[in-house]
């Protein structure tokens, strides 16, 4: 009762706005005139009728397009709701195409309340070009084999435009199944570049029903630069792995897939399974903004622990970090059953990492289940090639890890330089096998001086039932610069109240113990609360009666803004 009452204030909203023009699958594109009692056939002929502000309203039923739709700037189409099928029936490439010839047209148009089914003959569904205000509300996708929604505001996917894209939306919509991966980076349930402030928002997307390898991205970033997108509320899947990497089609398995950008926010997501977010695609700095990414709030995790994956296959990640990474925020996001939830890889001494926030995240049940070589919460790796000072200011504070098979939880294995590390307020447990931070010299690069590992700052944490008596695990001649070791409980457990509820219990010696690291963090815990107590506690929880929230209850977005302590 509820979608009709809004589909019938929507419709009356049309008719207030221009012209509404009927199709049914009754109609008659030659005596039909497009009212509701003589409607037409086809949505193309329909479009053809329209000006800029008129609607075409497709009634329920089956509608086979067998040639490309062009839609001009103005022109909206809104259905039944999943009754109103546009269903391809050709090779379509893509099946509607919004076009204009200026940067940032202003479509002022949207598509809603129908379902659109490539049938898996079409390669594309939509493609919106050098258009602004183009909105998806309330649509079904499925389907396609390459691409769904495409948004550039170039002249083409990868041309940095002089004006971007502005005002595009996709909201309240399902996607499933329209990714195949194929090269050079036409694929890509959502892909778009050469915009500013896409939303997309209240989604569920999903890509798991290719031949092994083969699932596409759900969004797929690396073409032109994109600015302030903002991605919340979504549910996403993909396979867990997805089989062995073959040269640059198969085996890799993102959600989200990013060339240059500027200024994301991603927050209040679900993501389940593969790589959530593949940061390295291209260079990840803030410009004018207060982050390159400001990844928050989300719940991140495979369905179980899984055993360690065949060689070449790409492990399930939350996030791979590679290329230049500057300015990234991490902070209150759960990560579950992953081997390694963040792994950061520098592949030559012209990328780098500066300015690293992980903060208030819990990790739990990570590593492998078989004991593999996981680490847990976060793996710095580098190639031969990736010599010098290349990594910097990077801040770990008030994350909760647990393990469960894993080897450690920080792994520094790197032939670059790492200074200005401040691993602050953490609660490190169940690390089984080396130690809560593993250093480790780089084996098979005799010919590459090993990177240095100076100015670390560790304080103010809890390490217990780790490996190596809850000390750093250090392998292969590797050693480590500690500026700062002050104020652990080493061997103290740290009383959660249970082995899957990482609150603590009022007896619990994080109260209160914690290093006041507010001007770095802003001072809010996992649930966003704030300071409770004579000082900031150790973990990511605040102690408090009025703190007593279950974990997977809505969290409030917390505005944060990075500011560097003073060291």
């Amino acid at each position: 009762m509820r979608k009709i009452l809004i589909l019938l204030l929507l419709a009356v909203s049309l008719m207030a706005r221009g012209t509404v023009y009927y199709v049914a699958t009754t109609g008659n594109d030659g005596t039909g005139d497009g009212s509701a009692g003589a409607p037409y056939l086809t949505i193309a002929h329909a479009i053809g009728q329209a000006s800029a502000g008129d609607t075409v309203y497709v009634n329920a039923g089956t509608y086979t397009i067998t040639s490309q739709v062009a839609v001009p700037v103005g022109i909206s189409i809104m259905g039944a709701g999943e009754t109103s099928i546009l269903l391809a029936g050709a090779a379509l490439e893509p099946m509607f195409l919004y076009e204009s010839a200026s940067e940032n047209t202003n479509g002022n148009q949207s598509i809603s309340y129908v379902k659109i089914d490539g049938d898996l003959t079409a390669l594309q569904a939509f493609s919106i070009r050098r258009r602004s205000n183009v909105v998806f509300d309330h649509i079904t996708m499925v389907d396609f084999i390459y691409v769904g929604i495409e948004y550039y505001g170039g002249a083409t996917f990868t041309t940095v435009p002089t004006t971007y894209a502005s005002g595009n939306k996709i909201r309240y919509s399902t996607i499933s199944n329209c990714c195949s991966r194929r090269d050079p980076g036409i694929f890509g349930a959502i892909r778009f570049g050469g915009t500013i402030g896409m939303e997309i928002h209240d989604c569920v997307l999903t890509q798991t029903g290719r031949s092994l390898g083969t699932n596409g991205n759900l969004l797929y970033l690396w073409g032109a630069t994109n600015k302030a997108l903002k991605f919340y509320n979504n549910t996403c899947t993909k396979p867990t792995t997805d089989g062995v990497i073959s040269g640059n089609v198969n085996g890799w398995n993102f959600h989200i897939e990013s060339g240059y950008s500027y200024g994301y926010e991603i927050y209040n997501n679900t993501f389940i399974g593969g790589v959530a977010i593949d940061f390295a695609g291209g260079i990840q700095v803030k410009g004018d903004y207060d982050y390159s990414w400001y990844v928050h709030n989300n719940d991140f995790s495979i369905t179980s622990q899984i055993t360690a994956p065949a060689a070449g296959t790409h492990s399930p990640h939350a996030m791979d970090l590679e290329r230049t990474n500057e300015d990234v925020v991490v902070t209150r996001n759960s990560f579950t059953n992953y081997p390694t939830a963040i792994n950061l890889t520098l592949s030559a001494n012209t990328y780098h990492y500066e300015r690293l926030y992980f903060t208030y995240n819990i990790f739990s049940n990570v590593g492998y289940s078989d004991g593999g070589y996981a680490y847990g919460g976060f793996q710095f790796v580098g190639s031969e090639t990736a010599t010098g000072d290349l990594c910097s200011d990077v801040y770990i504070l008030n994350n909760t890890f647990d393990g469960n098979g894993a080897r450690g939880f920080i792994m520094l294995q790197q032939p670059y330089n790492m200074d200005n590390i401040y691993i602050r307020n953490n609660i490190f447990q169940d690390a089984v096998t080396w130690g809560y931070i593993i250093a480790w010299n780089v084996v098979g690069v005799s010919a590459t001086p090993t990177g240095t590992l100076t100015g670390f700052y560790i304080d103010n944490n809890i390490m217990y039932n780790n490996a190596t008596s809850n000390g750093i695990y250090y392998r292969e001649g590797k050693t480590m610069t500690i500026a700062s070791f002050l104020n652990n409980q080493v061997g103290v457990d740290p009383l959660f109240r249970s082995a899957s509820d990482f609150h603590l219990q009022s007896t619990s010696p994080a109260i209160d113990a914690g290093l006041d690291v507010s001007a770095t963090t802003g001072g809010l815990d996992f649930h966003g609360a704030s300071l409770y107590g004579a000082a900031y506690d150790i973990g990511a929880f605040e102690y408090g009666l009025n703190r007593l929230v279950k974990i997977g209850t809505t969290i409030p977005t917390i505005n944060y803004k990075v500011v560097l302590i003073d060291h």
